[in-house]
């Protein structure tokens, strides 16, 4: 297992996690599957947990070792 860095951009906002994991792949469903609960998010923390879960086509970022981007634009705001 190893150490993954989750940073989420959302509402203008920058929410930075760590989770254990065997890869890349695991460790968005780990952060996805702690999200509902921890509420880091406020209330998108259940949708953005949910679209995680449910999509999780992770790009790898040119020129960089070891880091994959997930984006997910069809989410509306939560207020």
């Amino acid at each position: 297992m190893g150490l993954y860095s989750i940073v989420c951009d959302y509402a203008g906002g920058t929410f930075v996690s760590q989770v254990q994991a065997t890869d890349e792949n695991d460790a968005v469903a780990k952060w996805a599957e702690a999200l509902p609960s921890e509420r880091p998010l406020g209330n998108a923390s259940e949708q953005i947990a949910k679209a995680a879960l449910a999509d999780r086509e992770l790009v790898p970022l040119d020129g960089l070792i070891g880091v994959w981007c997930w984006t997910e634009t069809s989410m509306m705001r939560s207020r």
